[in-house]
């Protein structure tokens, strides 16, 4: 993993706790519910925008579009701390592999 800044470690780390809790989140009983809402009002949101005139017509389209991001973001937002997380944990493995095959000492192993 490339060097990072402490406020980008920061960061990186409050972004992945952030995608914990909403990993927990959506895996709770009322998330599917939770959705589904979401999801008629999308439904509803679509036939308002097919039978809107010219100038409503943005206005739904704004509406269909927000409710698709709230509906796919924590998806998303999992998704890709799943990854960076996944990446992390490989890069580490990589590394203590390459400790171990070149036999350090402890000692030598603290200074890399």
């Amino acid at each position: 993993m490339e060097d990072q800044t402490g406020v980008e470690a920061l960061e990186r780390d409050a972004f992945l706790a952030e995608a914990e809790l909403l990993a927990r989140l959506t895996q709770t009983i009322g998330w599917e519910q939770y959705e589904a809402l979401l999801t008629n009002m999308r439904t509803g949101a679509l036939e308002e925008m097919a039978q809107s005139s010219p100038g409503e017509f943005p206005y739904w389209q704004g509406v269909v579009a927000t409710l698709a991001t709230i509906i796919e973001r924590p998806h998303t937002v999992v998704a890709t701390a799943s990854a960076v997380h996944n990446e992390e944990q490989d890069q580490a493995e990589k590394l203590l592999e390459v400790k171990r095959s070149l036999e350090l000492t402890p000692g030598m192993i603290d200074e890399l």
